[in-house]
């Protein structure tokens, strides 16, 4: 009885090489999705001011620059969508 409890003990010892990964990373990255900013303004003449607020706030919180990705129109407001890269 007691081969079998430490056969039982080791066989997960043998998976462990395998959850720590190549290389010995403990994490890999499996994905990223770049992050963005929105800023809605009424005035098509305040979109200087919506991308001047998207490059401080890319900045502040990813330390990059806004790259513009798209504007749209809604109910009479400008919507500028923007991606911090």
């Amino acid at each position: 009885m007691r081969p079998l409890r430490l056969t039982l003990l080791l066989i997960p010892l043998a998976f462990l090489p395998a959850c720590a990964g190549s290389g010995g990373e403990k994490v890999q990255m499996t994905d990223a999705i770049d992050p963005t900013v929105s800023y809605t303004y009424k005035d098509a003449g305040d979109f200087p001011s919506a991308s001047s607020r998207a490059d401080t706030f890319c900045y502040e919180n990813y330390g990059n620059d806004a790259e513009l990705l798209e504007t749209t129109t809604r109910d009479g407001f400008f919507e500028a969508r923007f991606r911090c890269q």
